[in-house]
This record gives structure tokens, C-alpha cells and sequence, in this order.
């Protein structure tokens, strides 16, 4: 991740991208300096997780990134999730952010 030093000294407000690809625990250092727009892991949780995989992985992303205003919660609803885990994500972030 030694691009996002140098996109927070350019100015960037976001940066759109796989946070389970690119490592929740990587991004956490940033945390509060520029906002993550990313999703839920479309390639593993969303096909095949359990509830509670979901609802780790969202409350991991929350630890992690928010924090003013470092995240925007986005769930992607694309070939082989199963609805039942897209609803669930959308359940965890409501719950958590009560």
C-alpha cells in the first residue's frame, strides 16, 4: 500500500477499491485520512460465507476504516453472491452503526 501515503499528500478525498484484496489491516494506518469506498469480499464471502462471516468482515471493515468519514460501506450484488449474504451485509452495517 505505498501508493495511499502518496495519494493522501496529492489531495485525494477517495479511493475505490477491493478492500479484501488489498488488506483491511493494511488500510487501517490511514484510517482518518482518506475515505475507503470499498466493498464486502465479493470473490469469497458474499458466494459462500456463513452469516457470521459476514458479520465479522463488516464489523473488521468498521474497526478498521471508520473513522471521519473513512469509509463508504458498499456491497456489491453481482454474479454468485447469494442474496441472503448481500441482505446480511446490509443488516451488519445498519446494526452496527444503530
Amino acid at each position: 500500500m505505498r501508493i495511499v501515503p502518496r495519494l493522501i499528500d496529492l489531495g485525494l478525498d477517495a479511493v475505490n477499491g477491493q478492500l479484501f484484496c488489498m488488506g483491511i489491516e493494511n488500510l487501517e494506518p490511514y484510517r482518518g485520512k482518506i475515505t475507503f469506498w470499498g466493498e464486502i469480499d465479493r470473490q469469497h464471502l458474499l458466494p459462500e460465507g456463513t452469516e457470521a462471516d459476514i458479520d465479522r468482515a463488516v464489523e473488521a471493515v468498521y474497526r478498521a476504516l471508520w473513522q471521519d468519514g473513512g469509509c463508504i460501506a458498499q456491497c456489491e450484488f453481482g454474479p454468485g453472491a447469494r442474496p441472503e449474504n448481500v441482505y446480511r451485509v446490509f443488516r451488519a452495517w445498519e446494526g452496527i452503526r444503530g
